[in-house]
Order: structure tokens, then sequence, then C-alpha cells
């Protein structure tokens, strides 16, 4: 017998169409530019965090950056999708 691949479902919605229009402003590359990271960061850019939480504000109407990790969870597929080639890890510890 043939083994059955599993299919995922997954709800695109506000989501890519929230990050698109935050990474059409531009708003990563003009906080890198005027934020610099600490000499312990290490990874993810710290535009590229913020344009995930802008994401989750925006989406939840919810400002709380202690809740992004629960709401990127259930979407890790989604995100890894539409977000540029990143780790979600890295993004996760960070907000830790």
């Amino acid at each position: 017998m043939a083994e059955k691949e599993a299919l995922q479902s997954i709800r695109v919605d506000d989501v890519p169409l929230l990050y698109a229009l935050i990474q059409e402003l531009g708003i990563c590359g003009s906080i890198n530019e005027s934020k610099k990271a600490r000499g312990n960061w290490v990874g993810t850019s710290i535009g590229d965090i913020i344009e995930l939480w802008l994401c989750y504000i925006l989406s939840e109407c919810d400002h709380r950056l202690s809740s992004v990790e629960d709401w990127s969870e259930p979407r890790s597929a989604l995100l890894r999708a539409v977000i540029r080639p990143i780790s979600l890890r890295e993004i996760q510890a960070k907000i830790r």
C-alpha cells in the first residue's frame, strides 16, 4: 500500500497581507539603520522582529509582546512561507 501524505490546511487571511504592507513601508530597513543591536545580539535583525510584532499587533489588536510566541506557534508554517528566510526560533529566543 502506498503511504498517505499528510495534508495541512493553512488559513490565509490577514497575516500575509499585513506582512506585505509592513515590508512595503520599509520599516525593517528604517529600524535597522536607526537602532543598532548591542554587542550580544546575534541572528535576526531588530527590524525583522519588529515587523513580525507589528503583524501580530495589527492582526490581533493586542500590543503585548509576551503573547507573540503563543500566536506564532500555530501559524509557524504560514509565517515560514511569508516571512523572509529567517528562523522563527531565533525570533522566539529574542522575544523571551
